[in-house]
């Protein structure tokens, strides 16, 4: 049974000279000891979020609320329970990693025998053990990371907060670090809310997602549920990649499909069906599918009731473990599918080719005009 730690309600937030909130209306409830992240392109509010919760800024309206008590709109960082780091780690560089970590201990006029013992917990929990007298500068990205994370648990927070921690990083340290985010977390069972707008790294780290666009939540669920089950096309679009299929016409089918007529040709798809708002009212049908959801249809047996179309290749780009490939199936619709290399090279594919395509209406989800 999950036991809500953080709510927020009703959280506004407008800066002074912006006609738009940066924050409209916020809610969302987080579980103790889960890793949530709050994902969403630049400008979408998370970062604000992240700092109203650590009392960095000050909500216009709403609440914030710890443990079913209301934090005070105006009390400073120090005076909540939470730790941050931030994307730069703010490191003393005249101080030792061994002082940098202490300094939190130090300003609450801890015994420096506790300190020591604190200290000296979190080199180990941390794999800092040995770097105890080095300077920030001698260090590499990744161990100035875990500095930080460091001197922010050693003040045994309620909550950690992680402002895009990794984004210094280079790719392969940065896959090194999000497993020894996501490990420490774990094993401390702490809660952590954390920032970025890298879709791929909230993925590989998060218990839950919520996804962020011009102050307001999309969707808040797991990483496999956003994906399979986008609630918006905002979502759709930036969790993954997709090739969108405009609809031109959407009627009733039997089961759980809708058919959809675009450019001429019958598919189906999954409906889904939102609340109308003003900011969407007027827009069109569109579905989407996933790029790795369409198959060749050589050499492969198709249930009776999946997609199958057929276009010319006009673009095939290898990337590694897949091949990438553009298929124009008519003068309006294009798609992209992502295929193995193995299946590449055995139908000797090429651009220029008419080859067959199928996909399963499963995994095919049409949003319906007021949605997007």
């Amino acid at each position: 049974m999950f036991t809500p730690v953080l709510q927020i309600r009703n959280l506004s937030k407008t800066f002074v000279n912006h006609e738009k909130p940066v924050l409209d209306g916020l809610n969302l409830t987080i579980q103790k000891g889960e890793f949530f992240s709050l994902l969403g392109p630049s400008g979408c509010g998370k970062t604000t979020l992240l700092r109203m919760i650590a009392g960095f800024e000050h909500q216009d309206q709403g609440e914030i609320i710890l443990d079913g008590v209301p934090l005070s709109r105006d009390s400073s960082p120090r005076e909540r329970p939470f730790n941050i780091v931030f994307q730069k780690y703010a490191l003393f560089p005249h101080m030792s990693v061994f002082d940098n970590i202490a300094f939190g201990l130090r300003a609450k006029k801890v015994p420096e025998t506790q300190v020591k013992t604190q200290v000296h917990e979190m080199l180990q929990l941390t794999k800092l053990v040995g770097f105890e007298s080095r300077l920030p500068t001698t260090l590499s990205g990744g161990q100035a990371q875990r500095v930080a994370v460091a001197r922010a648990l050693v003040n045994k927070p309620r909550i950690l907060l992680l402002d895009e921690p990794l984004s210094a990083l280079d790719l392969k340290m940065r896959a090194h670090m999000q497993k020894e985010i996501r490990d420490l977390q774990q094993q401390l069972g702490l809660t952590f809310i954390y920032v970025t707008h890298d879709q791929e790294e909230a993925f590989a780290l998060s218990d839950r997602i919520a996804v962020m666009n011009e102050g307001r939540i999309e969707q808040v669920d797991q990483p496999l549920a956003l994906y399979d089950e986008p609630k918006s096309l905002f979502v759709a679009r930036f969790v993954g990649n997709i090739t969108e299929i405009p609809t031109q016409q959407i009627t009733e089918s039997e089961g759980p499909f809708v058919q959809i007529l675009s450019h001429g040709l019958q598919l189906k798809g999954k409906p889904q069906k939102i609340q109308k708002t003003q900011k969407n009212a007027e827009l069109a049908n569109m579905a989407i599918i996933r790029p790795e959801r369409i198959d060749l249809e050589i050499g492969r047996e198709v249930p009776p009731y999946y997609n199958r179309l057929k276009g010319k290749v006009v673009r095939s780009v290898f990337r590694g473990t897949y091949v990438e490939i553009e298929i124009q199936i008519s003068d309006g619709l294009r798609l992209q599918a992502l295929i193995p290399p193995h299946e590449v090279e055995k139908n000797k594919i090429k651009e220029g080719d008419l080859i067959p395509l199928c996909f399963d209406p499963e995994d095919t989800i049409v949003f319906m005009g007021d949605q997007i």
